[in-house]
């Protein structure tokens, strides 16, 4: 098999579902689909932020199991952030204009090469997390039902990178 860090890149940059399902299963040594499983919440308990409603029920995103928060994945990007692999782990994201499921995306002049993120898409709903460079700001978007989502994203996350008071 490859090296983790080129199969993360294929997971993060190129959302590909089947790499990200076989690394998350391998992790936890368990390939059923019963869910929580142990290994999972005792791991998310570690991680020592508010987990609530945060359930990873695979590692693609298309069970409906799946409970995600824009607040609960800016946590676990800060956690990651703090990681010794960070560095690893972020690089592997898509490039905003350059690289990845981001490359051909209409961006502003102004964001484009200065985000790193990891994007989701299934039927109307658009998400978008990651990370600002040269402003070390973790955001994450979801937008549901809505069209030109790309569009509304764009706009908002140049209204974040023009704010200095985010939290």
């Amino acid at each position: 098999s490859a090296p983790l860090f080129i199969l993360l890149n294929l997971v993060n940059s190129e959302s590909h579902n089947f790499t990200a399902e076989v690394i998350f299963r391998n992790a936890l040594n368990n390939w059923s689909h019963d869910f929580p499983n142990k290994k999972y919440t005792n791991w998310i308990k570690d991680q020592n932020f508010n987990s609530d409603n945060f359930i990873l029920a695979d590692a693609s995103g298309l069970s409906r199991k799946n409970r995600v928060t824009t607040y609960g994945l800016t946590q676990f990007l800060r956690r990651m952030k703090l990681n010794r692999f960070s560095d690893y782990y972020f690089s592997s994201f898509s490039i905003l204009g350059v690289r990845g499921s981001l490359a051909n995306v209409n961006a502003p002049l102004n964001l484009k090469g200065r985000i790193l993120a990891k994007s989701g898409r299934l039927n109307k709903v658009r998400a978008l997390s990651g990370i600002i460079l040269g402003e070390d700001k973790i955001f994450s978007i979801i937008v549901n039902n809505m069209d030109n989502s790309t569009k509304h994203i764009m706009k908002i996350l140049s209204i974040v990178d023009k704010t200095d008071n985010c939290n």
